[in-house]
Order: structure tokens, then sequence, then C-alpha cells
């Protein structure tokens, strides 16, 4: 294990570096916490020991990129292509095999929402109402009745996707289903494959409607170089 200080960031950083995994004898870990003032920013970072330095001038780099956000100048972000955290953004280039998974819950309406985008080499063919039609021809058993509610394209903030919405009846009890999925091009952080599903204990179908198209609605496209 090393104990290092962080140079080269405009805030106090320090950094643990350390072989956690007794299965792997060939990666390390830097768990790195910077000071940003009123929060903290834990930054964890794994890959092969060889890497080790490497790693640690990424950790560098997003420490110097994250910028701290309050209810004064949460509405005053510089240009670019900012990633939101709760309480600060960062701005950095886009790497190859990026990925990004968000979920939030406890709505009053029981709602548990869930985004994810991850860039893709090679853009599946199906899209996600082909996907529900042959679920649904392999899935129908006695027990469980699909109603579907929704079934097709629909553009969210310029991209193209499918959208599905239904209801999943299982011996007497139902939930709702809610997705969005854009299937992304190839090798490209401007259009990654992005999947969007919120799921509900059915119940207040109109109000949890409004919500969903809500959500789809607020999303805008952050990109410089196109929709």
């Amino acid at each position: 294990m090393e104990d290092r200080i962080i140079p080269n960031t405009s805030q106090w950083a320090r950094g643990v570096y350390y072989y956690g995994d007794h299965t792997v004898d060939d990666e390390g870990f830097w768990d790195v916490l910077v000071d940003a003032g009123t929060v903290g920013l834990w930054l964890k970072f794994d890959g092969l020991i060889e890497r080790k330095e490497q790693m640690l001038i990424r950790v560098i780099d997003i420490a110097k990129a994250y910028q701290l956000r309050d209810q004064h100048n949460s509405m005053r972000l510089p240009p670019g292509d900012w990633f939101h955290l709760k309480y600060g953004s960062l701005n950095l280039s886009y790497l190859k095999q990026e990925h990004t998974y968000t979920r939030f819950e406890g709505h009053p309406l029981e709602l548990m929402l869930e985004i994810e985008m991850d860039e893709t080499q090679e853009v599946e063919k199906s899209g996600l109402v082909d996907k529900f039609g042959k679920f649904l021809s392999a899935s129908v058993t006695p027990r469980l009745a699909i109603h579907k509610i929704r079934s097709h394209k629909r553009t969210v903030a310029g991209l193209k996707g499918d959208e599905i919405i239904m209801k999943m009846t299982e011996e007497g009890d139902s939930t709702l289903q809610f997705g969005w999925q854009y299937q992304g091009k190839e090798d490209s952080g401007d259009h990654p494959e992005i999947d969007i599903t919120m799921e509900s204990p059915d119940g207040n179908l109109d109000a949890k409607l409004k919500v969903w198209d809500a959500i789809l609605d607020s999303f805008k496209p952050m990109s410089k170089s196109g929709k």
C-alpha cells in the first residue's frame, strides 16, 4: 500500500494505492479524496499495476476538471459537454468505452428510474420494439399477462429511438414498465447506446405517464458536434 499527496490540483487531494483483490495479482487500485471546499470528491480507479502512474494522471485530470455547484451558480455553467453529479460538474474530453449509469428511487408515486449510456462497438440490428414482440411470443404463460400501453418510435433529444410501455401481471401482482432505447452509433462518444427505464407498481397510470413524458422531454443534446 502507498499513501501519497496528489500534486497539480487546485484543491487538496490525497490518494491511497493498494492491492485489494487477492484473486487478481496484476491489478491495483487508487482511492483518492479531493477537498473541493464544502464537499469532498471520492475517486476510485482500478487497472493493471504497470499502469499505476497513468491511472494517477487520469485521477488528477478529473480532480482538476471538477467544479463545485451550489444554489448561486448551478445555472451558470460554462460552455461544454458537462456531466453533472449531485454537488458538482465535470467537463472532460470523450474517451473510448465510456459508460455511465444513474438510478433514482423514492418518488411519491413509487418510481424507480434508471439511465444507462454505453459506447458501443456494434449496433444491434433489432430495436426495443422488435425485442418486445419477440418477448411477447416467447414469455407469455398462463401465469403472466402483458398489456401493451405504448409501442412506437419516439425522438428524444433529437435521437430517434424506440419507446415501450406495458403492464405486466403475474399471480395477481401488476407492475408498470416504461422503456426508451436509442441504439447508438459505432465507436461514438456523441451517440452512445442509451437505455432509459422506469418501473412502478400498478396504479395512477395517467400521473405516471405524465412523469415519464416529462422525463423524456427534459433530455437535451449537449454535444457540439451534432444530434
